[in-house]
């Protein structure tokens, strides 16, 4: 894995697991536990993320997490590119 600290911002994502954050996302939280910079999380999901934040936020320890970006796949599609171009800016 590359030294992270070489960024500002590092985006972590991955499905929603009944939800939750993915156990391979989870892992990947603790192995990153001295990055100085920004997590901006994004996740894919079935139906509603539930309290996926809050939840990353938990697994994210010590770590400085911004507003994350929800995709939902079923029903109602939520996706806009507009408003991932949007979140995006943000960063």
């Amino acid at each position: 894995m590359p030294q992270l600290n070489q960024y500002d911002v590092v985006l972590v994502g991955g499905p929603v697991w009944n939800g939750n954050v993915a156990a391979p996302v989870i892992e990947f939280l603790k192995t990153i536990q001295g990055y100085q910079g920004l997590i901006a999380p994004f996740s894919t999901a079935w139906s509603d993320s539930d309290d996926y934040q809050a939840n990353f936020i938990k697994w994210a320890g010590r770590l400085q997490v911004t507003d994350g970006f929800h995709v939902t796949t079923h029903g109602s599609h939520q996706f806009k590119a507009n408003n991932l171009a949007a979140w995006l800016r943000k960063l």
